[in-house]
């Protein structure tokens, strides 16, 4: 039993160093002004910032747009993942990547299509250092909105692709973690509190069968 608990603080201090406690980071647009008119509706939409200036990527082509101005266009009233913001792209592939070339784990993001674009397919393909890392996700869109999955593999440059390029496309919850062979997270104050109260009971409970 001694062994065992040994074996379990071994174990607990590994994950630890090795992120397991990390935070992923959700960019979710909101914060962004959308003041560009769109027709004769105003205050509709906006640019993503380009070099580096917004959360360190650099979004070449991607816009953003509140969702209640897109209601008033296109009588779409399907609620945005996270209210009251998303981005979308202009014709065509887009680019994202950190600006100063820091590698992420790509976790996912939900996408959707602007009314009327049918069922298009959209690619997306991660790259480090300018080679193709990991499988390339391919998923279909609807005027819902879908979860994207992890292609698993570290990356410096995210490319969306779509073979229709008058596809406009939304995206929402762009989801990543800072990877973990290059800045361990350090844990939360409050998981070390669980982890020692945990490894103290299991002492305990050891001490007691013996």
């Amino acid at each position: 039993m001694k062994k065992y608990v040994v074996n379990l603080v071994i174990f607990a201090l590994f994950t630890m160093n090795n992120g397991v406690f990390a935070n992923s980071i959700i960019i979710n647009f909101d914060d962004l002004p959308t003041t560009q008119s769109w027709g004769s509706v105003t205050d509709v939409w906006g640019p993503v910032p380009t070099s580096s200036q917004y959360h360190g990527f650099s979004w070449l082509g991607w816009n953003v747009m509140n969702e209640s101005s897109y209601e008033t266009l296109f009588g779409d009233n399907i609620t945005t993942p996270t209210y009251p913001n998303f981005a979308f792209n202009e014709n065509g592939a887009r680019t994202i990547f950190m600006g100063w070339g820091e590698t992420i784990d790509f976790i996912g993001a939900k996408f959707s299509t602007f009314p009327a674009s049918g069922s298009p397919t959209i690619t997306i393909s991660c790259y480090l250092n300018g080679q193709g890392n990991g499988p390339d996700i391919v998923l279909g869109l609807s005027n819902e909105w879908t979860q994207s999955v992890s292609n698993n593999a570290g990356c410096n440059e995210i490319v969306f692709r779509s073979a229709d390029e008058g596809l406009y496309f939304k995206m929402d919850d762009f989801q990543y973690q800072t990877h973990k062979d290059q800045t361990p997270a350090v844990p939360e104050p409050s998981s070390i509190l669980l982890l020692s109260l945990g490894l103290v009971g299991l002492a305990a409970l050891a001490r007691h069968k013996m």
